[in-house]
């Protein structure tokens, strides 16, 4: 009996053995994938100052938007602020943009002739902890440039410094893109024009709000800032409001909505709805007469289908536990002679699926952690 008890003294060790291991590999994977506390990353920000132009609509903003003529200059400044512990050596340049699944965006292999143009007050520079520098970048157009919209990004980017008592952790570089407008010709020729097309309500993941669709009809950029006012046409009161409303960027040809919360008072009936809608000096203002009605998808299933989401995920993690367990061992005839011959050796077919699914369910638990990881950083982040 003395080697079947030590068999069956070993097996629930194994399994508490296995187990540990695989919670050990969650651990480190999260260690490795997360700086250490005190670590010495990089970090910046930056941010386009809000540009006082007088002489042009689409300059009184905090967009990196120009109108030049060729043979003259424009000049905007942004800020870049520190949010690391140690130094970075930070690079400033125009880079080029491209059509990526139908929407704009930056594209490290697309040049632009814009690059020659821009120069920088301060670059190549040294941005110490938590500093805040601000550069004027200019855009000095060649006389014989050809009249045409260019739209460049501004990238800026870090290094790590090294020195000798710094302990520099991944990433060694980043980089921020701030998308631009650069207009080549007078302002005649960029005329800021947009029209208010509509306004309804509608169910989003904030509950009940009101949209309005803004067409852009001219040929620069806006981004627009309103508001609206109700007054109900079903029984007299007062005018509520105004509520304010924002919408992001929205490029020549293109619509753009914004959204606002509905106050509770904005109830399911016949409104008078005016708008108002400014980009610079340029304002617009429409009324319209709906029946508001809120659509779209309710709040409530989200919430359910998340729910099932996080349940699958334990039934996942469930299944991935037990098969970790290995079958329970089979007890021996306590009438066998231990001193008899040991039976021959037989490894079941199982075992090496049963790696396989261990191995499995070690990476289930890696993918895990980077997943927890992403969402604790972006939660940090915003």
């Amino acid at each position: 009996m003395l080697l079947t008890q030590t068999a069956l003294t070993k097996e629930p060790e194994l399994r508490i053995r296995q187990i540990l291991i695989a919670l050990a590999t969650l651990v480190l994977s999260m260690t490795l994938l997360t700086p250490a506390n005190g670590a010495e990353t990089l970090g910046f920000s930056m941010q386009p100052e809000y540009s006082t132009d007088a002489t042009n609509n689409l300059s009184r903003n905090n967009k990196l938007w120009l109108v030049i003529q060729p043979g003259k200059s424009g000049t905007r400044n942004v800020r870049i602020s520190s949010d690391s512990a140690i130094n970075q050596r930070i690079h400033l340049q125009l880079g080029g943009q491209s059509v990526i699944n139908g929407e704009l965006g930056f594209d490290p292999e697309a040049s632009t002739k814009a690059k020659d143009w821009a120069t920088f007050s301060k670059n190549d520079f040294i941005l110490k902890p938590k500093e805040v520098v601000q550069i004027a970048m200019k855009i000095s157009v060649p006389s014989d440039a050809a009249l045409e919209v260019l739209q460049p990004a501004l990238q800026v980017q870090a290094s790590a410094v090294r020195t000798s008592d710094a302990q520099i952790k991944m990433p060694t570089a980043m980089q921020i893109v701030q998308p631009m407008f650069l207009g080549v010709g007078t302002d005649e020729m960029f005329v800021t024009q947009f029209s208010i097309e509509d306004v309804y309500g509608e169910t989003n993941l904030e509950g009940r709000a009101l949209v309005v669709k803004i067409n852009n009809t001219g040929k620069t950029p806006i981004s627009i800032e309103g508001d609206l006012q109700l007054s109900n046409l079903t029984f007299a009161g007062p005018t509520i409001g105004p509520f304010k409303f924002y919408t992001n960027t929205i490029m020549p040809g293109q619509t753009g909505y914004g959204r606002l919360v509905a106050d509770s008072q904005i109830t399911e009936e016949k409104w008078r709805i005016k708008i108002n809608a400014r980009m610079g000096n340029i304002i617009e203002t429409r009324e319209f007469e709906k029946d508001i009605r809120y659509t779209g998808v309710n709040p409530i299933w989200i919430i359910l289908i998340s729910v099932a989401g996080i349940l699958l995920s334990l039934v996942v993690a469930f299944i991935s536990l037990r098969i970790l367990r290995r079958p329970k061992a089979i007890k021996a005839d306590a009438t066998q002679d231990v001193f008899a011959p040991a039976a021959p050796s037989r490894t079941p077919a199982t075992n090496i699926p049963r790696k396989q699914n261990q191995n499995i369910v070690i990476l289930f638990f890696i993918y895990a952690g980077k997943e927890l990881r992403k969402k604790l950083t972006s939660k940090n982040l915003n």
